[in-house]
């Protein structure tokens, strides 16, 4: 198994990160930095954060993560920074990992890979499933004008049509991740509420100039409805 054997999350991880040293300067800080981890590999992890922090001097950190039932406290060091749409991700390299962590770690990246594996197995089995029993509402679906997906409860897209696939819209991925370029479920989502109703949820969601029209349907088997396009704007 090489070392940098990389799991991506469709769900990031809930961490802290807690500041060690900047540069030669030893820190004692109870202060945690929230991060959300992205990908994780026996030599380190790809993380997102709030926090701006600079790059200028070298930064050791104590990462805390749970994964896989098991408590992690490592130490790493920051080694890149991007800034995309006014989000900061960061490359973190793990440091003095003892063959017994790496070990484990490795156990728990396999373990959730072939868990992974038969997710995407049982995936399959449900979309031709799910398109053999909506298959009438599927051709309908696929003609409507405006971007149209069908996703499930963890809002993976099983099915578009032809105006969502213009859009560049794949097959492999979450709703949030194709049209909003999101690690993580929308905070204005819907969806679950939706499968209590038996009618369209509406929402307008503003944003910068623009204002969208999205709506959530539960169709049933496990799989929703779900459009998203810009709304006309009023002339005055």
């Amino acid at each position: 198994m090489r070392k940098d054997f990389r799991i991506d999350f469709l769900e990031p991880l809930e961490a802290k990160a807690i500041l060690i040293s900047i540069g030669q300067t030893k820190l004692n800080l109870d202060k945690c930095i929230p991060i959300k981890i992205l990908n994780l590999s026996c030599g380190g992890i790809k993380a997102e954060s709030l926090l701006d922090v600079p790059m200028e001097n070298q930064i050791i950190a104590k990462i805390v993560f749970e994964f896989e039932n098991h408590s992690y406290q490592v130490h790493g060091q920051f080694v890149w920074k991007e800034n995309q749409y006014n989000r900061l991700f960061y490359g973190i390299n793990f440091i003095g990992l003892t063959p017994l962590e790496e070990e484990r770690l490795r156990t728990a990246l396999n373990n959730y890979q072939a868990q992974k594996i038969q997710q995407n197995q049982k995936m399959k089995i449900h979309k031709i499933n799910m398109r053999r029993n909506l298959k009438p509402l599927i051709r309908l679906i696929k003609a409507l004008p405006q971007p149209v997906f069908l996703v499930t409860e963890d809002r993976k897209i099983v099915d578009f049509n032809f105006a969502a696939q213009k859009q560049g819209c794949l097959l492999e991925g979450t709703c949030y991740k194709n049209v909003w370029d999101r690690p993580d479920p929308c905070p204005f989502c819907q969806l679950k509420k939706a499968k209590d109703l038996t009618h369209f949820l509406d929402l307008n969601l503003p944003v910068e100039e623009e204002e969208y029209f999205i709506r959530w349907f539960y169709l049933g088997d496990g799989v929703y409805y779900h459009s998203i396009e810009k709304a006309e704007k009023s002339e005055n």
